[in-house]
C-alpha cells in the first residue's frame, strides 16, 4: 500500500515541472491534498474488500463449473494483491 509520505513526495515533486518550478511550496496545502488522497484510496480499499467477499461468498455456488470457479480464484487473488 502507498505511504502517506510518497503522496506528500509526489505532490511536492509537482512543484518541479516547468510550469510550477517558480511557485513556492505550499506545505499546507500538500498535506491537505495527501490527506485527501489518503482518504480516496481509504475507501477504494474498503470497496475492494467487500467485492472481494462477495467473491468468495460466489465460489459455493460455481463448484460445478471448475474454469469458472478458477477464473473466479484468480480474480480474487489479483483484487486482494496475491497475483
Amino acid at each position: 500500500m502507498i505511504q502517506r509520505e510518497e503522496i506528500h513526495g509526489a505532490l511536492a515533486r509537482g512543484y518541479c515541472t516547468p510550469e510550477n518550478a517558480h511557485k513556492e511550496v505550499d506545505v499546507a496545502l500538500v498535506s491537505a491534498m495527501a490527506d485527501e488522497i489518503f482518504a480516496l484510496m481509504a475507501d477504494h480499499k474498503a470497496l475492494v474488500k467487500e467485492l472481494v467477499e462477495a467473491l468468495e461468498d460466489c465460489l459455493g455456488f460455481v463448484v460445478a463449473h471448475p474454469q469458472f470457479t478458477e477464473d473466479l480464484r484468480n480474480l480474487i487473488a489479483k483484487a486482494k494483491g496475491e497475483a
